[in-house]
């Protein structure tokens, strides 16, 4: 599944849309889910680790780590259509934001590369796990499954669309079991290169 940059550009303008609430206080929660179905802590698990969240939105899950790590990218091409505050509360802990999509940032090597609900959204699923798999030493991840398409969310992401390049290292979060969460059935987990 491909889509082309211009139809991805046209998600991206749809997609600001979904983002109403920009206060830290209305991503913690979901953060803080994902991070407990990972058995991870923000604050001590990362800080000799180089990390690439993609996706991460007006407040990601890096934002949590405090800046307790060697070096940080969030991948986010609309940060620049929000309040300059959202780019700032990056800056401040020392996370590099870069504004092309992930399929296009030419880095070499990350500790880790985390993916959270992200896969809808870019230009090609399969290149963007290929290149997180190639450049990562793990693949923190946690993402929709068979959930509609829309103009935000080109891509309709299975269970295979993740194994078939990564394999079958996760587990499945049931739909709508947390209260306040994805509302789609996911798959998580930590995938490690050796």
């Amino acid at each position: 599944m491909k889509i082309t940059f211009e139809e991805w550009k046209n998600a991206q303008l749809v997609e600001i849309e979904h983002h109403t609430d920009l206060e830290h206080q209305a991503y913690i929660p979901a953060c803080n889910i994902i991070a407990e179905y990972l058995n991870i802590d923000y604050k001590n698990d990362f800080k000799d680790k180089i990390i690439v969240e993609v996706g991460a939105g007006p407040k990601g899950s890096v934002l949590l780590t405090e800046g307790n790590f060697k070096e940080a990218y969030v991948v986010e091409p609309l940060i620049e259509k929000w309040p300059s505050e959202i780019r700032s509360s990056y800056e401040q802990i020392g996370v590099k934001i870069i504004t092309q999509p992930y399929e296009l940032f030419d880095i070499v090597y990350a500790d880790e590369t985390w993916l959270y609900n992200v896969l809808q959204h870019v230009i090609s699923p399969e290149e963007m796990l290929l290149k997180a798999k190639n450049n990562s030493n793990i693949i923190r991840l946690f993402e929709s499954l068979n959930a509609p398409t829309n103009e935000a969310h080109p891509h309709l992401i299975k269970k295979e669309t993740i194994t078939n390049i990564l394999g079958d290292f996760g587990k499945i979060y049931t739909g709508s079991s947390r209260t306040n969460f994805h509302s789609y059935d996911c798959y998580y987990g930590t995938w490690n290169k050796t």
